[in-house]
């Protein structure tokens, strides 16, 4: 058993748990995954604060998850971090990019473009479609 397994006791004997370690790497991947979303709010703006404010708090939601992924894939390399898995299946998950793009970047579909904000708000959102 290595160190990130321990037995659990139950009503049925012993059962082998897995503990889930890397918490604040895992947190930061699902934040750097809505980094799209962040830097579209960047872009627009809420009108419930100054933009300025909101240009800020959503650029930073956005960038320091992402570079605090870079730097653990940096220093992971470096250290010659490793574990060896073995898979016995895999699905190909390609199919939920298309939900990812429409929950991300619908709310942010307009079919008026009335000002230069919407206007790069709309161009960013193409070209993370493009880019996926």
């Amino acid at each position: 058993m290595t160190a990130s397994q321990q037995r659990v006791s139950t009503r049925s004997g012993l059962r082998r748990q897995t503990r889930e370690g890397l918490i604040p790497e895992r947190l930061a991947m699902v934040l750097s995954s809505l980094a799209p979303l962040f830097i579209l709010w960047a872009i627009r703006g809420i009108d419930l604060f100054p933009h300025l404010w909101v240009a800020i708090g959503a650029t930073l939601a956005g960038v320091v998850p992402t570079a605090l992924l870079v730097y653990r894939c940096r220093t992971a390399k470096r250290e010659n971090d490793k574990e060896t898995l073995t898979v016995e299946t895999a699905e190909n998950q390609q199919g939920y990019v298309l939900t990812y793009l429409f929950a991300i970047l619908l709310p942010f579909y307009r079919d008026t473009i009335d000002s230069p904000v919407e206007f790069a708000a709309m161009l960013t959102a193409l070209s993370i479609i493009v880019f996926l």
